[in-house]
């Protein structure tokens, strides 16, 4: 497009799932086909938590508190961009069962190939023309052009930062365990009561 400069960012890409027609599709963050997986550890390994379907424990794909900007507390103005293709056409194996940062990493195996015909960053890694040809100047004329695209006007608000948000996360869990731990003894002090208040009724 050939109107003002901006910066694009890849968010994911998935196939939905088989059924009637679908009006609206709700979308876990964690399930972005751009996200690095969480790794596997000694633990996993141990308590048979991972299996060999396991993709990308290599780290490979983006942060997950980078999938989106920051935003400011104000509210910082952007465009969510979607496009539908169909993807019996744009698939290398369309009945392939995507996991992990594939739109990044690739498939697991060393004779995989990427699951997506189409380059990365399509339909932005190249010049937008119309039916005759004309270079597009904006989104706007790329969602009235093209039928099987939309956008939608957002506010990315900053509510914090990442480590203050997690550190109050890890804290109420602490204090949950506390709270259960708390309970377990007093319990325990109460079983240990009645144990000895029975011993000394049969001295």
């Amino acid at each position: 497009m050939t109107g003002e400069p901006c910066l694009w960012s890849w968010t994911s890409s998935w196939r939905p799932s088989k059924g009637g027609e679908t009006k609206e599709i709700s979308r876990n963050d964690k399930d972005s086909s751009v996200i690095a997986s969480r790794r596997v550890k000694f633990e996993d390994i141990r308590d048979g938590k991972t299996n060999s379907s396991s993709q990308n424990n290599c780290g490979c794909g983006w942060p997950l508190n980078l999938l989106i900007p920051r935003g400011t507390k104000e509210g910082m103005r952007g465009t969510i961009f979607v496009l539908a293709t169909d993807w019996m056409q744009d698939g290398e194996n369309p009945q392939e069962q995507l996991q992990g940062s594939w739109s990044y990493c690739g498939q697991k195996g060393a004779k995989s190939k990427y699951p997506d015909n189409r380059p990365m960053g399509y339909p932005f890694d190249r010049l937008i023309v119309d039916k005759r040809s004309k270079p597009m100047r904006d989104l706007d004329t790329l969602v009235e052009n093209v039928s099987n695209s939309c956008k939608a006007e957002v506010n990315i608000t900053f509510l914090g930062p990442w480590t203050k948000m997690t550190r109050n996360r890890t804290r109420r869990k602490t204090r949950r365990r506390r709270k259960t731990r708390r309970k377990r003894s007093q319990k325990r002090t109460c079983n240990f009561e009645k144990y000895m208040r029975a011993k000394l009724c049969n001295i």
